[in-house]
């Protein structure tokens, strides 16, 4: 069986933009291959969190800070969509907390499991803090 050249380029360019795609969601923290439980928290001020900082609990990353946007209310909340790669088990009363993650500043989200046997499903809000830094 004979392969023409076009067919072969259209392989190769196809399996050219897959690998692109993939390699580009994988730099910005995303795995296109793994099922993420959603969930919301939301904040007064952020102080710099962005998207892909990481989701930690007990300083292990178990997954990362999704979508920032701005609440559709007059409030001006910033609702922070965190993505959970581990099948940890997330009580209703866990909190969400932005803390400084090294020296240099930069923001991670630190999930502080609370206790109890009601577990929040995927798309709840959970409670958020931020940690007290010197600005305040």
């Amino acid at each position: 069986m004979k392969i023409s050249k076009e067919a072969k380029v259209g392989i190769v360019t196809i399996s050219a933009i897959g690998l692109f795609i993939y390699g580009f969601n994988f730099l910005k923290g995303r795995n296109l291959f793994n099922t993420q439980r959603k969930f919301y928290a939301v904040y007064n001020d952020i102080d710099g969190l962005v998207d892909a900082n990481p989701l930690i609990i007990n300083g292990f990353k178990v997954g990362i800070v999704g979508e920032i946007k701005l609440a559709k209310d007059t409030t001006n909340h910033v609702i922070v969509t965190l993505l959970l790669d581990d099948k940890v088990p997330v009580p209703k009363n866990s909190v969400a907390r932005v803390i400084s993650s090294d020296i240099l500043g930069s923001k991670a989200v630190q999930l502080i499991l609370g206790t109890g046997m009601n577990y929040a499903k995927p798309g709840d809000t959970l409670q958020s803090t931020q940690e007290d830094n010197l600005k305040q």
